[in-house]
């Protein structure tokens, strides 16, 4: 207990002792940078045009500044066919004025709702699934015939996996995930 008690006693003193008037011992840094006075009032003019009949762009600008005062303009050709001009001014603290307008008269193309035109292929000659290397694919000419050789293909399977199993009960053998005798033993697997 008397550890503690020497301890916060210290810590307090510590506390106290402390000037309350520190500074860094850093100083800020010196400017290094002054901005130039401006030497006169900013002035310019430009403008640009862009007028190409082939892909059908056709816009332009032109401003011109003297001070506060700023003029200027833009246009825009429009899909409907119109062209739209802006005229802007700015003077002083009076913020961006402008103006629109729009010359000619908007022309949509006609559209028409017709049904789309009917396929213009035919069937498929020839027969609808080829033979594989499978000895239980047959060639087919119907998707009903298909359906009957597939369901008589499972039923064939189904009836031989039944006599391996059966089989494989009677002779104690491990069967395989295919339902054939298990590799391990040495023998090869049929299917």
């Amino acid at each position: 207990m008397t550890l503690k008690v020497v301890l916060l006693s210290a810590l307090l003193a510590a506390t106290f002792a402390r000037p309350d008037t520190l500074r860094p011992s850093y100083g800020a840094p010196a400017p290094s940078y002054s901005a130039p006075a401006p030497e006169a009032p900013p002035k310019y003019d430009y403008n640009y045009a862009v007028k190409d009949e082939y892909s059908g762009n056709d816009f332009g600008a032109q401003e011109a500044r003297d001070g506060y005062d700023t003029q200027g303009s833009y246009y825009v050709q429009l899909p409907d066919g119109r062209l739209q001009k802006v005229t802007y001014t700015v003077n002083g603290d009076s913020g961006f004025v402008a103006e629109v307008t729009y010359e000619g008269e908007a022309q949509y193309p006609q559209q028409s709702y017709a049904p789309a035109p009917a396929p213009s292929y035919g069937p498929r000659p020839g027969p609808l699934l080829q033979a594989s290397t499978h000895p239980t694919s047959l060639p087919v000419n119907t998707p009903h015939e298909a359906l009957r050789q597939a369901s008589s293909a499972g039923r064939e399977c189904e009836r031989k996996a039944g006599e391996e199993q059966a089989s494989s009960f009677s002779t104690g053998r491990p069967l395989s995930a295919r339902g054939s005798p298990d590799v391990t033993e040495g023998r090869p697997v049929t299917v």
